[in-house]
C-alpha cells in the first residue's frame, strides 16, 4: 500500500506546473518510526487562507485537475479499481476484528452484498482519489488550492467520490447533521456535482453506496483498534445502510434536527 508520502510525491508531480489550480506540498523527508510511517512536508505559502463557501467553483476546478493529475481519466468497472480492493480489504478486516459492533457489521455485510451484485460491474470514470477532500484539509493561496492529508488516498478511484465526501463531511462534521441527513444531502448534491466533473449522474447512487461502505469500514477499523466508534453513527448508520440495500434508492428523508 502506498504511504501518504508516496502519494504526495507521485500525485504532486503531475500538479507541479505554473497553471495548475491545485498543488500538493512537497515531501521534504519521510520514514518509519516503529509501526508508523511519517512525512515532513513544505509549509504552506504565507498568504494561504481557509477555504470558504464562496470558493466552491474554484474547489471543483481544483478537484477536476487533481483527479486527472496522472493523466486523462479512463473508464473501467468499479470492482477493478485499486480503491475498490482497498475498501473491501478494510471492510473485511473490520468485520473480522474483535470488538466490532455486530449490528454495524451485519449492516455493512448486507450493503457490500448489494454493491457486489449491482455496482461492481458498472463502468466508471477513474482517476486520482484524495480520500478526505474537505475544507479543513486545504487552503487557498491566490488562485491555487493547496491540499494535504492523503492518508486514505489512492491513485485509482472513481471520479466524483471526493466531491460527495466533501458534502457529507461538511454537513456531518461542521453542520451538525445526523448521519441520515448528511447522506441525504450527499445524495441530493450528486446530480449537480457529478456532471461538473464529467461523471454521469446515473452513477450517483452507486457512488453514494460506495462512500457509505468506505465510511463504515473506516469507522469499524477505528473501533477494532481500540480508538472507539466515531461520533454521529448511532443510531443512524444501521438505518442508512438498510435504506441503501436496493439498487435504486431515492434520497433519504431528512430527520428533524
Amino acid at each position: 500500500m502506498l504511504t501518504e508520502a508516496d502519494l504526495l510525491t507521485r500525485l504532486g508531480a503531475g500538479l507541479d506546473r505554473p497553471d495548475s489550480p491545485i498543488r500538493l506540498p512537497r515531501v521534504l523527508d519521510s520514514g518509519r518510526s516503529g509501526p508508523f510511517a511519517y512525512s515532513v512536508v513544505e509549509p504552506l505559502p504565507q498568504e494561504a487562507r481557509r477555504i470558504a463557501g464562496a470558493d466552491e467553483a474554484r474547489v471543483l476546478q481544483a478537484l477536476a485537475a487533481f483527479g486527472t493529475c496522472l493523466g486523462p481519466a479512463r473508464t473501467m468497472p468499479l470492482a477493478q479499481t485499486a480503491l475498490w480492493d482497498d475498501v473491501l480489504g478494510r471492510a473485511q478486516a473490520a468485520q473480522a476484528a474483535r470488538g466490532a459492533r455486530p449490528d454495524l457489521v451485519e449492516g455493512l455485510d448486507r450493503l457490500l452484498a448489494t454493491a457486489l451484485r449491482h455496482d461492481a460491474g458498472l463502468t466508471v470514470p477513474v482517476g486520482a482519489y484524495h480520500g478526505d477532500w474537505t475544507p479543513w484539509n486545504m487552503g487557498l493561496a491566490g488562485d491555487v488550492v493547496w491540499a494535504w492529508d492523503l492518508e486514505y488516498g489512492n491513485p485509482q478511484g472513481p471520479l466524483g467520490l471526493d466531491a460527495l465526501r466533501w458534502v457529507f463531511q461538511v454537513q456531518h462534521v461542521t453542520g451538525g447533521a445526523t448521519f441520515t441527513q448528511a447522506v441525504a444531502a450527499m445524495t441530493a448534491a450528486a446530480t449537480h456535482l457529478l456532471p461538473v466533473l464529467g461523471v454521469p449522474a446515473a452513477l450517483a447512487m452507486p457512488l453514494v453506496r460506495f462512500h457509505v461502505i468506505e465510511t463504515m469500514a473506516s469507522a469499524l477499523g477505528l473501533l477494532s483498534s481500540g480508538r472507539g466508534l466515531p461520533s454521529g453513527l448511532d443510531p443512524d448508520a444501521v438505518d442508512v445502510m438498510r435504506s441503501l440495500e436496493q439498487p435504486h434508492t431515492p434520497p433519504l428523508p431528512r430527520r428533524p434536527a
